[in-house]
């Protein structure tokens, strides 16, 4: 499986990690559009891409997205892009605590952006929704064939970098969930 495949790549931790993933800023409308991309370094074949939700407050998808464009391209600024998957029109299914793969064209791409266009509550589980609107992510990963790539850099439009848990190279590290 997918899982097993990022397991076995980036070695694998039982139990909880200090790490959790990326996190934007906060946003007081739900509307805001926040977007984290990853540069291969290189034109690369795109087989697939997945994504994991993030473990944060009793919810093992927290953050993920209710609406997002996943996109490729060849340009850093995105002028020009190819669309992954547009899950922008209405909301993505909650994933829970599985990753979520999605067929790529297999076309070249440097670059791969995630754009949340619809935010999610940043709350407790249990506890009533908020206006602190978020977009966090355990895990995104690229795979060409069946291998998983490196990345060279993520960059966002923004991120908290609140110590070990959340940081925009936690994205990346093959580290989400429990």
């Amino acid at each position: 499986s997918i899982e097993n495949k990022l397991k076995a790549a980036k070695g694998y931790q039982k139990g909880r990690s200090a790490r959790y993933g990326y996190h934007s800023q906060v946003a007081s409308v739900q509307g805001t559009k926040k977007w984290v991309q990853i540069d291969l370094g290189s034109q690369r074949k795109i087989s697939s891409v997945v994504l994991a939700g993030a473990n944060e407050y009793g919810f093992s998808d927290f953050g993920f997205p209710h609406r997002f464009r996943l996109e490729m391209s060849n340009d850093s600024e995105f002028k020009e892009s190819i669309i992954i998957s547009d899950n922008t029109g209405s909301d993505f299914p909650r994933p829970g605590s599985g990753p979520v793969l999605f067929n790529g064209t297999d076309f070249l791409a440097r670059y791969v952006r995630l754009t949340a266009t619809k935010l999610w509550s940043r709350r407790k589980k249990g506890q009533p929704k908020t206006n602190d609107w978020i977009f966090a992510m355990g895990e995104l990963a690229v795979i060409s064939d069946k291998t998983l790539l490196e990345v060279k850099e993520v960059t966002a439009l923004d991120s908290i970098e609140a110590g070990k848990a959340w940081g925009k190279a936690n994205l990346v590290d093959g580290i989400y969930g429990t």
